[in-house]
């Protein structure tokens, strides 16, 4: 039985609050003020609160505000009474995350309506949030353990038979071993960073705290260290003859660490998901004061679907084509661009490619403040 938390000062209002809610079936508490009200809802956890307004000491946006502090407590549904016609008091009470006003006085059956479109609405987020986790589960599934295994036992394979009887190689058959363990630790060490990265993104979104711990003091043109990031790239791929790079003006920006990331997850998207002997083009230009990144391929492309799903560690077709990564580039590089301030396009056509662009956010800055170009800061490992 949904069980519902009314609190009010005026034992009149309570009282006839609690006959309607019980008379509809619902099992009801009920508290004569915040502190009594905050300690009930701790202990019998209901699935919903409905809370004056005006009470002696605390008010109801002291409660409100309490219990969204509360881990126990802040996904409860909040519904605000109140005998004040105030837009202001309303915008103030739905910052504070409640769910509904009702503006005394009020009938029973519009208690019962707004009840009832709150219940609602959290069984319908509850079931959502359970999805995502159903859904994200499943992906850890079936995507991690296979990039983790991969290079891990790439690892341990050649480690242990350097281990056990490195009499049997040759110096450069020990080199090669060796250059294979170091390509399996970078992939493994770019998924680790990957996911710690894109789980980072996310609760700072969650939470609403921006971006801002991320970035970098100072600014720097970063068309030669993309350029160079970009034919890093091609050459891990074997391609250095695929990739072009048509540059035009200075890209000057506050965030070179986090704009060089998401460049570099594109890229290498451009390269993972298109045949050799294809192009993968990179546009980088700056005009008119608008700052932006193409990067465009000739693979297999994606359908409007897949684009309009690109999340964390979603991967498209795999059963149908063999991919290395766990889906996390281009989550990335859309997180990252979009907590800037910029924006992040993607056109594709099955079979015929896919464009990525990029527009960064305007920079306002003098000469001045740029950061050297020949001392620029670390690249985030990948």
């Amino acid at each position: 039985m949904i069980r519902i938390l009314v609190v009010d000062d005026d034992v009149n209002v309570r009282e006839s609050v609690v006959e309607v809610l019980q008379a509809r079936g619902y099992q009801t508490l009920d508290a004569d003020g915040a502190d009594d009200g905050l300690s009930m809802a701790l202990r019998h956890s209901p699935d919903l609160v409905v809370s004056d307004i005006m009470m002696p000491g605390k008010d109801g946006y002291t409660l409100l505000s309490e219990f969204r502090d509360h881990q126990a407590t802040a996904a409860i549904p909040f519904i605000l009474m109140t005998g004040v016609d105030n837009p202001d008091r309303y915008r103030a009470g739905m910052d504070l995350g409640a769910d509904d006003y009702l503006p005394k006085p009020f009938t029973g059956e519009q208690l019962h309506r707004a009840v009832k479109a709150s219940l609602r609405k959290h069984r319908l987020v509850a079931s959502r949030a359970d999805e995502k986790v159903a859904n994200l589960l499943s992906l850890l599934e079936n995507t991690l353990p296979h990039e983790l295994r991969t290079p891990l036992n790439g690892i341990l394979g050649f480690s242990e038979m350097l281990k056990v009887c490195p009499e049997k190689f040759s110096k450069d058959e020990v080199i090669q071993a060796a250059e294979y363990i170091n390509v399996s630790a970078k992939r493994l060490h770019r998924l680790v960073e990957n996911v710690l990265l894109s789980a980072r993104l996310r609760v700072m979104r969650d939470d609403g705290c921006g971006i801002e711990e991320l970035k970098r003091e100072g600014t720097l043109n970063l068309v030669p260290l993309l350029a160079s990031i970009a034919r890093d790239c091609a050459e891990r791929y074997d391609r250095a003859s695929d990739l072009s790079v048509d540059r035009n003006g200075e890209l000057m920006c506050h965030d070179p660490q986090l704009i060089c990331k998401a460049f570099e997850e594109l890229v290498d998207n451009a390269f993972k998901f298109s045949n050799p002997d294809s192009g993968v083009k990179i546009v980088i230009s700056h005009a008119d004061g608008n700052s932006q990144i193409v990067v465009e391929d000739s693979g297999r492309g994606m359908r409007s679907e897949q684009i309009a799903r690109i999340d964390l560690f979603r991967q498209f077709d795999r059963s149908h084509f063999e991919q290395q990564g766990a889906g996390l580039g281009l989550f990335i590089a859309k997180q990252i661009v979009n907590e800037l301030g910029g924006s992040f396009a993607v056109d594709s056509q099955m079979g015929q490619g896919t464009t990525i662009t990029l527009g960064l956010p305007a920079l306002e800055t003098t000469i001045d403040s740029r950061v050297s170009l020949f001392n620029p800061p670390e690249r985030m490992a990948v």
